[in-house]
């Protein structure tokens, strides 16, 4: 069994073409670096990779030779330091082939990558970023910011100077979903506000103003309970790993918001047995022997695409293998997995419904809205992995749905 990461994979940028950029480097995540489709032949040093990060975090500016020979050689002198960044830059032309054009000399004494028709998702990410100051009322900007960020900015990487890049993109990450959030309080719709704070709390569990702030929204939906539960996961997180409390405020605020549910009859909470399952799959009946290669791999895959496709002959385990991947991968998807199994479908056109039918997605479209429409809309603001299974009968929609 193999994993077709090529032609149905789809990058983060939403403006992209259906044409594979020349050069693709992905840094949010582990860092993947695609050279016309086809990954970087494997480095003799780590340096190697990480210096062709810097230089693509720098977007095209030129990088002084001696800076970057300190920078990751800083126990030799200078000369040797030089010496191995040439030898560096060499092995990386090398290995990106026909795209070695793009790591430039402007000067004897600087550096630089070209990336005019590169696709990079921090380049993305930061012009996106910069477009809500200019548009922050604007929901679109935030929304590709999120979806672009697939986890720390180069996770891998022990390099010193990667942590304030990391720290920088992480921030704005978090700005951009409590952006998203107070958009979504101020057209009432706090079933999103809630998403979009439980994924800062996720990304940063000592987030006291974004813990209140969700707090607060679920009291405002009477949901006692998950208060109670955000507060305590708080409290614990601080006491276990920074040996203190929540701030005053938070108490506070905790034990006001605790005094206005016991005072105001609600509707009960929904305790957490009944509430719905984030794991939609089935349960097999014996164990995935065998296969912790091949579930590494797609979970990899799965952290630096959107779309990932199996592909093997009948009866080899495909539907295993994906079941697998999406139980190791729930804990990155806040709103859950889902298996839609489309072996009894004949029509293209029932597609969509039938993904439908297997979200829970309940009630008629609106008029003039296509079964396809009240998908993406109802998929709009949760984060959830869809696995299509069977769909080989069904190529062509099933391409088009999940491109859609």
């Amino acid at each position: 069994m193999t994993v077709d990461a090529t032609e149905p994979v789809k990058l983060a940028d939403p403006e992209a073409t259906t044409d594979a950029a020349a050069l693709e480097l992905c840094l949010f995540g582990t860092f993947d670096v695609r050279v016309r489709g086809s990954g970087l032949p494997p480095l003799r040093y780590r340096k190697e990779l990480w210096l062709l990060a810097l230089l693509a975090l720098r977007q095209g500016r030129e990088v002084p030779r001696d800076w970057l020979a300190a920078t990751f050689w800083p126990d030799n002198d200078e000369s040797k330091g030089l010496f191995y960044l040439r030898k560096a830059l060499s092995n990386l032309r090398n290995a990106l082939g026909e795209e070695a054009a793009r790591l430039q000399s402007p000067t004897p004494r600087t550096v630089r990558l070209d990336l005019s028709n590169a696709f990079s998702d921090v380049l993305v990410f930061d012009a996106a970023v910069a477009r809500v100051a200019k548009e922050p009322v604007q929901e679109e900007p935030l929304l590709e910011a999120v979806r672009l960020y697939r986890g720390p900015l180069l996770q891998d990487c022990p390099e010193e100077w990667a942590l304030p890049e990391r720290q920088n993109r992480e921030q704005s990450y978090l700005s951009a979903l409590e952006h998203l959030a107070a958009l979504a309080l101020s057209r009432a719709d706090s079933a999103a506000a809630v998403r979009w704070l439980r994924l800062v709390v996720a990304t940063d569990p000592y987030r006291e103003s974004a813990a209140c702030t969700l707090m607060q929204t679920l009291a405002d939906k009477g949901d006692r309970a998950a208060v109670g539960q955000v507060y305590q996961d708080l409290r614990q997180r601080l006491r276990a790993d920074l040996n203190t409390a929540p701030a005053p405020e938070t108490e506070a605020l905790y034990k006001q918001l605790s005094q206005r549910e016991a005072q105001t009859p609600s509707q009960p909470a929904v305790p957490a047995a009944a509430r719905p399952p984030l794991r939609h799959l089935p349960v097999p009946l014996t164990d995935l022997i065998g296969r912790k290669n091949e579930i590494a791999e797609v979970s990899g895959w799965l952290e630096r695409r959107r779309l990932v496709t199996l592909v093997g002959a009948g009866g080899v385990g495909k539907t295993r293998l994906s079941i697998a991947a999406a139980d190791a991968a729930l804990p990155r998807f806040v709103d859950g997995v889902w298996l839609v199994d489309l072996a009894p479908l004949t029509e293209a056109a029932f597609v969509p419904d039938a993904v439908g039918k297997a979200l829970g997605i309940q009630g008629q479209p609106e008029a003039g809205q296509s079964p396809e429409a009240r998908l993406i809309e109802a998929l709009g603001t949760r984060r959830v992995l869809l696995v299509l299974d069977n769909c080989e009968h069904l190529l062509d929609v099933c391409a088009a749905l999940s491109e859609r």
